[in-house]
């Protein structure tokens, strides 16, 4: 997976708490430059850009998160996209 670059003021978009079935998930950007993904009761997860809103999960082979925006460029919800199916999380 070749990573893109994307600028701190793009990945502020996404930072954020979601709502996937009750469980709060969080974004939030580190060394100023790199997007990572926390779900309670597991490592935080460092995300790499591989295309426009979408991230590769740098420890898990096969994992992704898809962010969906709305019509004004708000994101909207995230999706995991893995190899057991696809799961939605809203953003709070």
């Amino acid at each position: 997976v070749e990573a893109k670059t994307i600028a701190t003021k793009e990945l502020q978009k996404y930072v954020g708490a979601y709502d996937l079935s009750g469980m709060e998930l969080k974004f939030y950007i580190k060394d100023n430059k790199t997007l990572y993904a926390f779900v309670p009761g597991q490592p935080e997860y460092e995300l790499i850009p591989v295309e426009q809103d979408k991230f590769a999960l740098k420890a898990l082979n096969g994992y992704s998160v898809k962010f969906d925006l709305n019509d004004t460029g708000k994101v909207t919800e995230v999706v995991f996209i893995q190899p057991n199916g696809n799961f939605r999380a809203k953003k709070k």
